[in-house]
């Protein structure tokens, strides 16, 4: 049985408050560090900006353009 205590933080993970739902486990051991809370913030602001993109040619193209011989 859960009890709500004022002041208590509702998880253990103090990141886990900031969302509305309870983070995956894998999400959980990078918001443990101060680093992984830094790339997390890259990151969003990356997709925020739409800066990762797909490549225009796949690397089977560019595979194709150094090979000195035909495949």
């Amino acid at each position: 049985m859960f009890h709500h205590l004022p002041g208590a933080p509702e998880t253990n993970n103090s990141i886990e408050s900031d969302y509305s739902k309870s983070l995956k486990m894998d999400s959980k051991k990078q918001f443990r560090t101060n680093k992984g809370i830094e790339n997390k913030i890259k990151l969003t602001e990356m997709r925020r900006l739409n800066l990762p993109k797909k490549p225009k040619k796949s690397f089977i193209e560019l595979f194709k353009l150094f090979t000195p011989f035909k495949l």
